[in-house]
């Protein structure tokens, strides 16, 4: 279980670090003058880079069956209070 956790986190931190140094490298080629904004906004991109790559990981597992109670109740949570234009459903008042 606890090697399980180590692979999956290890695996999401080269996914996240793979994202961000190709993001460096597509901004130093094509958009030159994004590199300081960039370099100064390191915490951000990376924080965003996270939580994507984390949900990404949390719905694949939601979908594939293997979530746990707390992805679950993430997951509704999130359903609940997603606009139904987001979606692209409409939720029907009751």
């Amino acid at each position: 279980m606890i090697f399980e956790l180590i692979e999956d986190l290890a695996k999401l931190a080269l996914i996240v670090a793979g994202l961000y140094f190709a993001l460096g490298a597509y901004v130093r080629r094509t958009r030159p003058d994004w590199s300081g904004p960039l370099e100064r906004r390191r915490l951000t991109i990376l924080s965003v880079l996270v939580l994507a790559v984390s949900a990404i990981k949390v719905s694949e597992e939601a979908i594939g069956g293997e979530s746990g109670p707390v992805d679950q109740a993430i997951l509704l949570f999130i359903h609940r209070h997603v606009p139904g234009a987001l979606t692209g459903s409409s939720k029907r008042s009751r």
